[in-house]
């Protein structure tokens, strides 16, 4: 049932969300179900519908757990008053049936821990009844076998015992042939046999007789219960796809509750994430928000290595994903996105060895697969884009691919290295541009998403800080044109001339709020003087007029 796969339409997977939502709810104020009882019955409900088939006394004792897990889901749900509460879930507890008769007759025929009762049936009584006054008159008449003063010097052990079934007394080897009776065993050792003594054996013969009875009525007994069983069958399998569709929904929403997680809204033509975060990272992500409409679908991410463009698209690829199949996802209230009929998402290293394809030639096989399905229900996730190849060559057909889709009408978030793409996308009014924060003066990765900036990659001045040779790097940089180190220059201080602007604006929104607390305890304090001189103002008119 956790095998989960995407749902056909948008409607359908908002429908999901919201019955985890409702789920969720329930657990919260009402408090969660108990499924303790629920195992797999598939096997048992097969072999119940096979004809003459007999269920043993295991599979009585989990029908039987699994009929009183259905009571107390039914006692639950009429004690916290849910019919009205989670319309979703109404259906889903109105499948769970009553099995009060089915408990009560099982009931009298096993006990909890795994036998046929006396009670089960009048032969079963009468049979165990002669079973017990039999075995007692064994005991006597062995007893006095042992105290027998014929028999106890030859006796190994003053005690009896069972071997195969029957009752028997250990004698020494040397005096089998001097008893009268049947050797049934030999010890280990073969210092002893073990003997039936003559007035033992006719009683033996009629346990095992009666034995064999008390077994045969219990096959009889658990072939009729089975039997009675079978006419409920259906209504069984019903509850218990219910009891499974209700722990799938427990399991999502313990999962939400791990994950802090909400249900987007699926469905329109606008993307909207809010605060969205890799599912696996958990406390560790760092929260994006990234806003794309149909007029602006395409949005290229640039920025350092190790920034976090990789896991944002992973992130976004999972979280979609998820909620399609109807499981909430770690974002925060206020997101949609649209039902996107085909997600292309192209990340990693594909090289295969055995087609002889490299990493290159299998993404462009990948993505010309992919083109039939291109269209304004597309979504592709692209990561670095053009990537494996001549650069030049490589930001050409990156830069074509996105003109490709734009066209086609899709929604495309790529990321991307090159200077030529992004300097694309940039002059591009119809296409958003963003990078992964990258604190210049430490050179550390924030991880955080800046929409409508362009992103560097501060390769050489990473490989300087990590303390590559000066003439490596030097090297480099005689390599770089004279204009492209001149951007570069311009990207990271416009970078930190930003982020000392965003310093600051936090500072003076600061003090804005405090100047505004101040005018608010300036304005109440001329409040209460006001009202406080009104009362002294009638006074004194008043003495006034009495003089």
């Amino acid at each position: 049932m956790i095998e989960l796969a995407p749902a056909a339409t948008a409607s359908e997977a908002n429908q999901r969300l919201q019955t985890v939502q409702q789920y969720f709810e329930m657990m919260t104020y009402d408090g969660a179900l108990d499924f303790s009882g629920l195992t797999d019955l598939r096997g048992i409900f097969q072999k119940i519908s096979i004809p003459g088939s007999i269920l043993n006394i295991s599979e009585i004792l989990k029908l039987l757990d699994f009929c009183l897990l259905c009571e107390k889901t039914r006692h639950f749900q009429n004690e916290k008053k849910l019919r009205g509460k989670y319309p979703l879930l109404v259906d889903l507890f109105n499948r769970i049936e009553n099995y009060s008769p089915l408990i009560k007759k099982i009931k009298t025929i096993c006990s909890p821990e795994g036998f046929i009762l006396d009670t089960a049936s009048d032969t079963l009584f009468k049979i165990r009844k002669r079973l017990n006054r039999l075995q007692e008159e064994i005991h006597i008449t062995i007893e006095k076998c042992l105290r027998s003063r014929d028999l106890s010097s030859m006796l190994q052990e003053t005690t009896y015992t069972i071997r195969r079934g029957r009752y028997v007394v250990p004698i020494k080897s040397e005096f089998r042939n001097r008893i009268d009776g049947v050797v049934v065993d030999y010890s280990s050792s073969g210092s002893s046999v073990f003997v039936e003594p003559k007035p033992i054996l006719y009683l033996n013969n009629e346990l095992e007789v009666l034995t064999i009875q008390e077994k045969d009525e219990i096959e009889i007994i658990l072939q009729k219960l089975t039997a009675d069983i079978k006419p409920e069958l259906d209504r069984l399998r019903s509850s218990f796809d219910a009891l499974i569709a209700l722990d799938v929904l427990h399991a999502q929403s313990r999962l939400a509750q791990k994950w802090n997680a909400h249900c987007p809204t699926i469905g329109g033509s606008v993307l909207i994430i809010q605060g969205g975060r890799h599912p696996l990272l958990g406390e560790k992500a760092v929260p994006f928000s990234l806003h794309l409409s149909p007029e602006n679908k395409i949005m290229v991410i640039s920025g350092p290595n190790a920034g976090g463009k990789t896991v944002l698209l992973k992130s976004l690829a999972l979280i979609i994903y998820l909620s399609y199949c109807g499981v909430p996802v770690p974002l925060q209230p206020g997101s949609t996105y649209p039902f996107y009929q085909h997600i292309f998402v192209d990340i990693g290293d594909h090289q295969d060895i055995e087609q002889n394809l490299s990493t290159f030639t299998y993404r462009l096989l990948a993505f010309q697969s992919s083109l039939p399905s291109a269209s304004t229900q597309s979504l592709y996730l692209i990561d670095e884009i053009g990537t494996g190849t001549d650069p030049n060559e490589g930001s050409a057909l990156g830069i074509g691919i996105i003109e490709y889709l734009s066209q086609k009408g899709a929604t495309c978030i790529a990321t991307t290295h090159y200077p030529l793409i992004k300097n694309y996308i940039s002059q591009h009014p119809s296409m958003i541009t963003a990078s992964m924060e990258f604190d210049p003066t430490r050179f550390q990765p924030t991880y955080r998403l800046l929409i409508g900036e362009v992103g560097e990659s501060y390769g050489i001045k990473i490989a300087e800080k990590i303390g590559l040779p000066f003439s490596i790097i030097n090297t480099a940089i005689e390599q770089l044109q004279t204009d492209w180190l001149d951007l570069n220059e311009l990207i990271i201080s416009n970078r930190q001339k930003h982020q000392e602007l965003n310093a600051l604006i936090a500072e003076w929104q600061e003090k804005a709020a405090d100047y505004h607390a101040r005018n608010q305890q300036v304005r109440l304090l001329q409040e209460e003087l006001e009202s406080q001189k009104r009362p002294c103002s009638k006074n004194f008119e008043r003495n006034s007029t009495n003089i």
